[in-house]
């Protein structure tokens, strides 16, 4: 039987109105650097490497409501 190469999850992607003003955000917050921006979507990386999180733009993005 053949093997298929392991799949790694390394973080999850938001969906945001402004990505880079999120990532900025979650750059203050964690102190992960952005490690690469492009118009609309943005990716900070933990500083041991072992984790992203990536921010691409929705233009149908609604902030959730919290009750």
């Amino acid at each position: 039987m053949e093997r298929l190469p392991a799949l790694r999850v390394s973080g999850p992607t938001f969906d945001a109105a402004d990505p880079i003003a999120l990532a900025e955000f979650y750059e203050r917050l964690l102190g992960w650097p952005i490690v690469r921006r492009e118009d609309g979507w943005a990716m900070l990386r933990a500083p041991d490497g072992s984790s992203k999180i990536e921010v691409q733009h929705e233009p149908h993005y609604r902030r959730p409501v919290w009750p």
